[in-house]
């Protein structure tokens, strides 16, 4: 029995030792395929509150999302405004092998008010997000010099890597 709770308490402090300590500036981000845009700087904070690692992460675009480290992998929802719709991703941070990745759950556009989009193009996107939305993934890591690693993943193969230099 004492094994057993002792277990137990050993995996509830996991988080923090298996998750990298990302707060810092990170400057002159690189992106390995021109494909797609990330920004050139990303500052990211944390707060721990009650053992929850709580990141924020805002960009130079002054981007920002939050999301809490917990023991139940809490999901997560952002926002993100596009032509005519509101794109809602629910995504659900996990920590494994010391990086954070932050692993798509669902993505959803939903119509702004008065939007032009048509039904039929609303269903359309939805029935492309519902298709790639569970499949997609951004991984944090720190390299062995503190930089910043992203890694963007669609279907477990790395689409994307964003590097980014520590201040």
């Amino acid at each position: 029995m004492k094994l057993l709770f002792f277990t137990f308490v050993l995996s509830m402090t996991s988080v923090a030792f298996s998750c990298p300590l990302l707060s810092g500036v990170y400057v002159g981000c690189k992106v390995s395929d021109q494909l797609f845009e990330n920004p050139k700087t990303q500052v990211i904070s944390l707060e721990i509150v009650d053992g929850l690692h709580t990141y924020s992460i805002v960009d130079d675009e002054l981007n920002t999302f939050s999301f809490t480290l917990d023991k139940v992998n809490t999901i997560t929802e952002i926002y993100d405004d596009i032509e005519g719709l509101d794109l809602v991703t629910k995504f659900q941070p996990v920590c494994l092998d010391n990086k954070i990745s932050l692993d798509i759950v669902s993505m959803q556009a939903v119509r702004k008010l008065n939007s032009t989009i048509s039904d039929e193009d609303l269903r359309l996107t939805n029935d492309l997000l519902s298709g790639m939305g569970e499949s997609m993934k951004d991984v944090y890591s720190l390299d062995s010099d503190g930089n910043l690693i992203i890694e963007s993943f669609l279907f477990e193969e790395v689409v994307n890597t964003t590097t980014c230099t520590a201040l």
